[in-house]
């Protein structure tokens, strides 16, 4: 074998040997699955952005805190803590809990359903999320129209 050959051959080793094992180089803790059991427990959610005013054409941007609680099945509650809005002003919780499904993909993104009561009405607000930080922190984007915000919840 001459001298090129066997480097072209060592060269094409070495590049199908780093290929062979990008994969396993690239996973890690973080490469794990999620799944429903991954949400379990309460989280603090703050969140601000724009949304409808229930029971008006308008709008508004918000800030809003909240308390809400994954039951590792599918299910959620949620406890507002106070809300800002433009329009609508402040609005303490009432202690009254607001009842939501929600779903995980493997690849730790998921969705959640929550119905939300309001003095003025009650509306029902879709999101799609990410999982980050080893179940500990969820960064949450609501996909029902009107609204567009951002939201991040920490576990207690």
């Amino acid at each position: 074998m001459t001298k090129s050959k066997f480097s072209n051959l060592v060269g094409v080793a070495v590049l199908a040997l780093t290929i062979g094992n990008a994969p396993a180089a690239a996973q890690s803790d973080e490469d794990r699955a999620c799944s429903l059991a991954t949400l379990k427990g309460t989280f603090g959610l703050v969140a601000t952005g724009t949304r409808p005013v229930p029971g008006s054409n308008q709008t508004e941007t918000h800030s809003t805190l909240a308390l809400r609680s994954y039951d590792g099945k599918g299910g959620l509650k949620s406890w507002p803590i106070v809300s800002q809005g433009q329009v609508s002003g402040v609005a303490q919780g009432t202690g009254a809990v607001q009842n939501g499904a929600y779903e995980v993909n493997p690849d730790c993104t998921g969705q959640t359903t929550l119905t939300i009561v309001t003095p003025n009405g009650s509306v029902q607000l879709n999101a799609r999320f990410v999982i980050v930080n080893h179940g500990l922190e969820i960064i949450e984007v609501p996909v029902t129209p009107g609204n567009v915000a951002a939201a991040r919840l920490q576990r207690q």
